[in-house]
């Protein structure tokens, strides 16, 4: 262990330890091992992999993706409104989304531009009964149902813009 005075010329001064020596007394086969160059490759491969992780999870936010046709009533969402003569796209929120206020606005001007068709908000903060029979992992996700309830698309995360389109159609084809 290195000992420093802590003045060079003050000769009746207490000797002091380097702070990285007693670093490397307590761990000393990290601080033998851990040279330089293998800090920098660790840094550089933790952020290699968040940065994949983050692209991933990224291009996932906003998927439609086709699901079975499973009929959902307004009671299985503790809905006072019924559905939509058309369609019910039923978004699922919490109260500390960010973005669920932008999706809610988003979706309420689809359902405001199409006669029969009906956005719901459901808040699920309180209600892990309905988190879990639907499987929200996420909020927002949202729901597109055709005008019997059948579920037809789901959309994980902010939907895209007129990425609901597809599927609403295929909601209301079904019922013509």
């Amino acid at each position: 262990m290195k000992l420093y005075r802590p003045f060079a010329g003050s000769a009746g001064a207490p000797a002091v330890t380097c702070r990285h020596s007693r670093i490397a007394a307590a761990f000393p086969r990290i601080v033998d091992v851990m040279n330089p160059l293998a800090a920098a490759l660790v840094l550089l491969g933790l952020v290699s992999v968040a940065t994949v992780l983050g692209l991933v999870w990224r291009s996932r936010q906003g998927r439609v993706s086709t699901a079975g046709g499973d009929v959902i009533t307004p009671a299985d969402v503790a809905a006072d409104v019924s559905f939509g003569a058309h369609a019910t796209l039923v978004q699922f929120s919490t109260q500390w989304c960010s973005r669920c206020p932008g999706t809610g606005r988003l979706l309420g001007k689809v359902a405001d531009a199409r006669t029969g068709v009906v956005h719901l908000d459901v808040d699920v903060s309180h209600r892990a009964d309905i988190a879990s029979r639907f499987q929200i992992a996420q909020t927002p996700t949202t729901l597109i149902l055709d005008a019997d309830g059948r579920l037809h698309a789901r959309i994980g995360g902010v939907p895209p813009r007129g990425g609901h389109r597809p599927a609403a159609r295929r909601a209301r084809e079904r019922e013509a």
